[in-house]
């Protein structure tokens, strides 16, 4: 059976989430790279204040819209339109829920994958959206863990900060 709906995550699987709040905390200038994440909240192992870099991504609209690709983001996501076209979405969790990080990613979609523009879900809440034949592809643990059980597909994608991405 041929899935109805393709979830793909935004954050840590199309676009650099934890490169952009690198660069914009001056990590990358220290060296750092998201290659050093081990866990999924990770800011105070770079002794970054959590209140400081929630308050910058509550406010930021420019930063979400500024994000770059990952390495694999491009291919990714043009692999996965070829295949499903319209049933791929963009499925994505707003930070605190905030107008300037929902406009802001709406805006980086506007920007680098038009055609998708239609085709953004938010929700804090992707395991509402599984049904059987569905898929989700994000890169929180947990997150496809709970589609999986609410009987959807769940992929994740391979990250130093989940298990898939764990070096021997």
């Amino acid at each position: 059976m041929i899935p109805r709906t393709v979830y793909l995550d935004m954050d840590g699987v199309i676009t650099d989430f934890s490169g952009g709040v690198m660069k914009y905390f001056g990590l990358t200038r220290l060296g750092h790279t998201p290659d050093e994440i081990k866990q999924w909240n990770w800011f105070a192992d770079f002794d970054l204040d959590e209140k400081a870099v929630s308050e910058f991504l509550s406010t930021s609209r420019e930063f979400w819209a500024s994000l770059d690709w990952t390495p694999e983001g491009r291919v990714l996501f043009s692999v996965l339109y070829q295949m499903y076209g319209a049933d791929l979405k963009i499925l994505t969790t707003p930070w605190r829920n905030n107008e300037a990080c929902k406009g802001g990613k709406l805006d980086w979609v506007n920007k680098n994958i038009p055609r998708m523009a239609d085709s953004v879900v938010f929700s804090f809440d992707k395991s509402k959206l599984a049904v059987p034949w569905s898929i989700l592809i994000d890169d929180c643990e947990e997150t496809v863990d709970k589609f999986r059980a609410a009987g959807g597909i769940g992929i994740l994608v391979p990250r130093t900060w989940n298990t898939g991405g764990k070096r021997v």
